[in-house]
């Protein structure tokens, strides 16, 4: 079983960086598969997150945080609160794999120019003064992102989603 190592846990539990020098090998797991994206490959080629491992959720609920949500709650763990509860518990995939098309790089640069014109205008649509001041707000807002090609995007992105829907629904036969 994977078990982070005494190096990584130390600088976990002090928030420090590590400062490893050059000619200094540090191994922060007992293990030599890589580490991915959190997530950590075997042999047998299936995956999982490492803040999965035993070892880690442990030292990650050791934390001055985690005790006191532990006084509080009375629990150790998230987990043993909502069984104890019988709340709902969200199922931990071994990873997931998105039926959506990667965005390019000419679909995240549009994403970013239409965030820039949009995130601005709605806080001053929260502060506008007045309906009247919001509308005008709300119709600049509008008129730039259709200029910037909001339209394309929204209908590019519906049908990638309807495309992965298909995958799903094929996969789930």
């Amino acid at each position: 079983m994977p078990t982070i190592t005494a190096a990584y846990a130390e600088a976990y539990k002090t928030g420090t960086d590590l400062e490893i020098p050059a000619d200094v090998k540090v191994d922060f797991w007992n293990i030599y598969y890589p580490i991915t994206y959190g997530y950590m490959l075997q042999k047998t080629g299936t995956s999982y997150h490492y803040q999965y491992l035993p070892s880690y959720f442990d030292l990650a609920y050791s934390t001055d945080i985690a005790k006191d949500w532990t006084a509080h709650y009375g629990y150790t763990y998230l987990m043993e609160l909502l069984k104890d509860k019988n709340w709902p518990i969200a199922a931990q995939n071994e990873g997931f794999t998105s039926f959506l098309t990667p965005d390019d790089d000419i679909t995240v640069l549009e994403k970013a120019a239409l965030k820039d014109v949009i995130v601005p205008a709605s806080w001053r649509m929260v502060f506008a003064a007045n309906e009247t001041e919001f509308d005008a707000i709300w119709n600049e807002m509008k008129t730039t992102c259709e200029s910037l090609g909001i339209d394309y995007l929204v209908q590019y992105k519906l049908a990638d989603i309807a495309q992965a829907r298909e995958k799903l629904a094929e996969l789930s036969k």
